[in-house]
Parts: C-alpha cells; sequence; structure tokens
C-alpha cells in the first residue's frame, strides 16, 4: 500500500500548479441557522476544465508521461472526466482518444474534441469500457482512470490542502462521493493538515 504522505501531496500540487487554478473557496454566514455556523465553499466549478477532475487527470497523465505522448491516452466518461483528460493530454503533448456513452451531452463533446481529443461513442457504459479495454490492448493507449488509485487521490488532495491551509478552523468537511476519489484526497489532506 502506498501512503498518500503530505509530502506527496504537496509535491502534486506544486507540479499541477502551472496548469491548474487554485480555486477560490468562500465563506457565507449560515443567518438562519439556530448557531454561529459558517460554511465554506470550495468553487471547483473555476477550475481549468470546470471541475476538480483536472487535478487527478493531470496527476496522472504526468506520472507516465513518456508512455502518454509515445501511444495516447483514453478514458471513460460521460463529460467531465473526458474533458479533464482531453486536457491533461494537451497539456503534455499526448493523443486522446476518449470513450464516451452515446447519451452525453453534445456540449461536453464539443468540449473534449475542442481540447483535441477524439471522441469515441458508446451505446451504454459497459461497451464504454469494452472499447476502451481494446484502445489499451490494440494502441498500448493508457488509461486515464477517474477515480481509483493513489495518484488519482494526489492530484484531488489540491482541494482539500488548499480549503485547509486558507480556513484553517474547519470543523468539519463534507465532500461528494461517487468513485472516492475526491474523498480520498481531500481526507488525506485535511487530516494530515488539520489533525484536530
Amino acid at each position: 500500500m502506498t501512503s498518500l504522505s503530505l509530502e506527496r501531496i504537496d509535491a502534486t500540487l506544486d507540479a499541477n500548479r502551472s496548469k491548474l487554478r487554485k480555486t477560490p473557496a468562500l465563506s457565507v454566514p449560515l443567518v438562519l441557522a439556530p448557531t454561529a455556523n459558517t460554511v465554506v465553499a470550495k468553487f471547483e466549478l473555476y477550475q481549468v476544465t470546470g471541475t476538480f477532475k483536472a487535478r487527478g487527470a493531470l496527476a496522472n497523465i504526468r506520472e507516465r508521461v513518456e508512455d502518454a505522448r509515445r501511444c495516447g491516452v483514453t478514458a471513460v466518461s460521460a463529460g467531465n472526466h473526458a474533458i479533464a483528460t482531453a486536457f491533461a493530454a494537451a497539456s503534455v503533448g499526448a493523443n486522446a482518444k476518449v470513450v464516451m456513452t452515446a447519451t452525453a451531452p453534445a456540449v461536453r463533446v464539443q468540449r473534449c474534441e475542442a481540447l483535441g481529443a477524439e471522441v469515441v461513442l458508446a451505446a451504454d457504459v459497459h461497451r464504454a469500457f469494452d472499447i476502451m479495454d481494446e484502445l489499451v490492448s490494440n494502441e498500448q493507449r493508457v488509461v486515464i482512470h477517474p477515480f481509483e488509485g493513489v495518484t488519482t487521490a494526489a492530484g484531488t488532495a489540491g482541494v482539500g490542502r488548499e480549503l485547509a491551509v486558507e480556513y484553517p478552523d474547519l470543523g468539519a468537511v463534507v465532500v461528494p462521493v461517487g468513485g472516492g476519489g475526491l474523498a480520498a484526497g481531500v481526507a488525506a489532506a485535511i487530516k494530515q493538515t488539520l489533525p484536530q
């Protein structure tokens, strides 16, 4: 098991800094709440691709940059991760071929294409993963996973690290969970930065 140390989190955050933004956080008093609590929201929608996904995609592609440049990268996504993968590939001069479901919003497909990615549409998510596996087998493309792995968590940990440094008096942090990559990264950064 590989540790997600604060040193690794900071190194990933520093490496990503030239391509990504430190997203804003805003403190909002809860005037209708019975206590004097305040909510702080971290606005990852202002990240260069519109979501936190660019943090993990960029961290992953940097880890295998030579393979990515030689063979290209691939990913499965309905939108946000596909856009992040296209962005990350373009940022290091790699070719991206992203597999999206046929139901993906046209604007997301167009955004991937605008970033230089080839978009392959699949009938459903199961077929999308089959196509991605074929791309790996036939073209040796590097898979940029949307949520698995310590490298993805090291990238997403930047969200938590930025938040904890800016707001060191946080009492609790609420993170949405899909695949778990964002939650794992944020939890690791928060707990190590603010052990209390």
